[in-house]
């Protein structure tokens, strides 16, 4: 394929969120939520004095808000989609595992870790 130029490259990636189990019978195991994520590559510019870190968020990591652009299979408690605002955005990122999700997320497509398909 012809590699080719562009001003921005937006492109979806999964995001495997594991989330603690409600259930009392799984006290203390995670339950895997998956969603897609409309990312932006990352330019020099932007990423010269920062890395995006795949677990730990920290002062210097750059602002991932910029980098994302869309997402896909999100939803509610009633099964309804999310759709996707600043305002929803911020609400998601503010859970600990979301987070770390969607920095690993990026993180691994940045720097060649294809996803892995299910088959």
């Amino acid at each position: 394929m012809t590699f080719k130029m562009t001003k921005e490259h937006l492109y979806w990636w999964p995001v495997e969120v594991k989330v603690p189990a409600t259930e009392h019978n799984r006290a203390g195991t995670f339950q895997v939520m998956e969603l897609k994520m409309l990312f932006v590559a990352t330019r020099k510019e932007e990423a010269s004095s920062s890395s995006v870190d795949g677990d730990a968020p920290t002062s210097d990591t750059p602002e991932i808000e910029k980098f994302v652009r869309d997402w896909d299979d999100v939803i509610d408690d009633d099964g309804k989609p999310v759709p996707f605002t600043d305002k929803n955005f911020r609400l998601a990122m503010g859970t600990v595992w979301f987070r770390s999700a969607v920095y690993r997320a990026y993180t691994a497509s940045l720097v060649g870790d294809e996803a892995r398909t299910k088959n």
